[in-house]
């Protein structure tokens, strides 16, 4: 083979090496580049959804040991039969009827269905004080009263306390001491 032959092979060798990377190699690797980013971009993705639910995880937990320490636990504002869906239907209507008017409630459960004393009747009924404290505009209170007066659970208010908050116009601090009664 002449010197001419040697080298036109050798670029011709080249060539097709360079047509190989070019449009062989290069493009498969470029692929791979691209399903890798993909992959990566699914697992970080998912390494965030799992990040939440550790975070939503560990405050659930910090609620159950807050929990844990209040004097009065979940399980005391509940008789073991179906009037616990009774009582938790009531503290919605509760949370709903402050919604609906605006106003921000606190509720505090102040006993337990299991230490509760018999409601002087004759119906085997047991009453569970709670204080209930509302903040927000008069009107909104005032509204606020006549849905509870008109609620469709019983609840005999025995003491009600209303006060100026002083901060803004119109704006009043709302303390209601009442009774939930419940089957024991």
């Amino acid at each position: 083979m002449t010197v001419q032959g040697k080298i036109n092979s050798y670029v011709l060798g080249l060539v097709a090496v360079s047509a190989f990377t070019f449009f062989y190699a290069f493009p498969r690797i470029a692929d791979s580049l691209v399903n890798l980013q993909s992959a990566h971009k699914d697992q970080v993705a998912q390494l965030q959804s799992l990040s939440d639910q550790v975070k939503a995880l560990e405050a659930m937990q910090r609620d159950l040991s807050d929990i844990a320490k209040m004097p009065v636990q979940p399980k005391d504002l509940f008789t073991p039969y179906s009037a616990d869906a009774k009582l938790v239907n009531e503290i919605q209507a509760l949370e709903n009827y402050s919604a609906q008017t605006n106003l921000v409630m606190h509720l505090n459960i102040t006993g337990s269905a299991e230490k509760a004393l018999p409601y002087p009747s004759a119906s085997g009924l047991v009453a569970v004080p709670y204080t209930l404290t509302l903040d927000g505009n008069f009107v909104s209170a005032v509204q606020f009263l006549q849905y509870f007066e008109n609620s469709f659970f019983v609840s005999p208010i025995s003491d009600i306390t209303i006060s100026g908050a002083g901060d803004k116009a119109h704006s009043v601090h709302v303390t209601i001491n009442a009774e939930f009664f419940l089957e024991k």
